[in-house]
C-alpha cells in the first residue's frame, strides 16, 4: 500500500472527507505529442490495469484519492511502531517504494502503463539512522540498484567484482558529501519503452518500433512536448541515443564467481 485493493480499514477509512479530495487537473492535450507507440497505449482501455479517468468519473476518483491518502497514514503510522522499536544510533533506516501512480495525471490512474514518465518513474527516498546527517537535502539523480551499494558500503563490505553493479554507494551523502549531479540513471520497462535521465534531460527509446521521445525536464517538467523532431536539441538527442545504447548494451551480467 498505497495500491490496490484500496481497502484502508477503520479508523483510517474515516479520517478524511471524500469531498475534500483534491485531484491534478487533467490537461487533454499531454499526451497529443506522443509517438504512436507511447499514444496507443495511454489511450487503450483494454490494457491490464488500464484505469483511465474519463472511464471513472469524478466520484470514483476522488474515493480513490481519499483512500490512497487514508492507506499513506496508515503507512506513516505503523512506520512509527517500527521506529520505537529500535534504536537510531546504530541502525539506518531507508525508505522508499518501486514506483509511483499516475493519479489522474495524463488521464490515468494506477501506475499503467509503465512507461517510465515521472508520475512512476520518480519515487521518494528517506535516509535516517546512524552515520547520517541531519537535514541534508540532494536533487542528485539515484536509482533504486543504488540502496544495495549503499548497504554493503555500510556493513563495510567491498564487492569482490564492481562490473555486476549497475549502481553506486549512497554513503558519502550521509555526511553531506554530495557527488556531482552528472551521472546517468536508467530505467527499464516491461512495455519496452526504456527511458534514461541524464541532467536536464530524459530520453526513452521503443526498442521494437525504435520510437523516440525526448524531454527537457527544465522547461517542461510536465513531459508534455516531445523534442526528439527539434532540430535545436539534435546533439542532444544524438547523446542521449549513445547513452542509451550503452545501457542497452551491458545486457545481464555473468554472476558466475
Amino acid at each position: 500500500h498505497p495500491h490496490s485493493p484500496f481497502d484502508p480499514p477503520k479508523p483510517y477509512s474515516e479520517l478524511y472527507d471524500i469531498d475534500d479530495a483534491r485531484l491534478p487537473v487533467y490537461d487533454p492535450e499531454i499526451n497529443s505529442q506522443l509517438p504512436p507507440a507511447a499514444k496507443s497505449l495511454m489511450y487503450d482501455a483494454n490494457n491490464l490495469g488500464h484505469a483511465a479517468v474519463s472511464k471513472m468519473g469524478i466520484d470514483l476518483q476522488k474515493k480513490v484519492s481519499t483512500y490512497i491518502r487514508a492507506l499513506i497514514k496508515q503507512i506513516d503510522d505503523a512506520i512509527g511502531e517500527i521506529l520505537k522499536k529500535i534504536d537510531l544510533a546504530d541502525t539506518v533506516v531507508i525508505f522508499t517504494t518501486d514506483h509511483g501512480d499516475y493519479y489522474g495525471r495524463r488521464g490515468l490512474m494506477l501506475k499503467t502503463p509503465g512507461i517510465p514518465f515521472d508520475d512512476i518513474a520518480r519515487v521518494p527516498l528517506i535516509i535516517s539512522g546512524a552515520s547520517v546527517g541531519s537535514g541534508l537535502i540532494s536533487d542528485n539523480l539515484v536509482q533504486n540498484s543504488d540502496i544495495a551499494m549503499t548497504v554493503m558500503d555500510i556493513a563495510g563490505i567491498k564487492p569482490v567484482r564492481t562490473e555486476q553493479f549497475d549502481s553506486c554507494s549512497l554513503y558519502p551523502y550521509f555526511n553531506g558529501r554530495m557527488p556531482a549531479n552528472d551521472r546517468t540513471v536508467f530505467c527499464w520497462s516491461n512495455y519496452d519503452w526504456h527511458m534514461i535521465r541524464y541532467t536536464r534531460l530524459k530520453y526513452f527509446y521503443h526498442a521494437p518500433s525504435g520510437q523516440e521521445m525526448l524531454f527537457d525536464l527544465i522547461v517542461d517538467p510536465a513531459e508534455k512536448y516531445n523534442l526528439a523532431d527539434d532540430m535545436k536539441y539534435l546533439q542532444d538527442l544524438r547523446m542521449m541515443r549513445l547513452k542509451m545504447q550503452t545501457e542497452l548494451a551491458k545486457g545481464v551480467v555473468d554472476l558466475t564467481p
